[in-house]
């Protein structure tokens, strides 16, 4: 075998090789991926708004923690609001809510590391009676919305008056 007819010979092993390769990457492309790395495709577009917890400026009702009303009026009136808003929201076609459940270093739900918030009934760890995350999911699901929780993870404390910080 000469020179000329080892390197033609190699060669052609090369693109083999190579075509073998290609076939291979391409057969590869068309397979489908795990179904764990697939994201979900979502077709409908977000049209959001944050609804805001924090000095209650947006939610829940200031009437609703001021005064000497009964635990039962402060939930419903809570609720009320909520729910008035929400379908308010859902008439102008929004579809998601981003509602903020940690306004500071306390809570909007039953946790075990937070304090309840004092947005809901003016005390610091005071249970409001009711779990307004769950309301919130629960009230948002009913009209078609979506909901994600928003956290404030730097705010330590809004409120300094020495009654309401335990």
């Amino acid at each position: 075998m000469t020179i000329r007819s080892c390197k033609f010979l190699l060669n052609k092993v090369k693109i083999s090789a190579v075509a073998i390769a290609a076939a291979l990457l391409l057969a590869h492309c068309g397979s489908k991926p795990p179904v764990s790395l697939v994201t979900p495709m979502c077709l409908e577009r977000v049209r959001g708004v944050w609804l805001r917890s924090v000095s209650r400026l947006v939610w829940p009702p200031l009437v609703s923690v001021n005064g000497s009303i009964t635990a039962n009026r402060r939930i419903a009136l809570q609720q009320q609001a909520l729910t008035a808003k929400l379908d308010n929201l859902k008439s102008l076609g929004i579809n998601t809510v981003f509602f903020q459940v940690k306004p500071d270093g306390t809570a909007l739900w039953p946790s075990k590391i937070l304090p309840w918030s004092d947005m809901l009934t003016g005390k610091i760890g005071e249970d409001p009676g009711y779990d307004p995350l769950k309301f919130m999911l629960d009230e948002a699901h009913k009209r078609g919305m979506r909901v994600h929780a928003w956290f404030n993870p730097y705010r330590v404390l809004v409120n300094t008056c020495p009654k309401t910080v335990t």
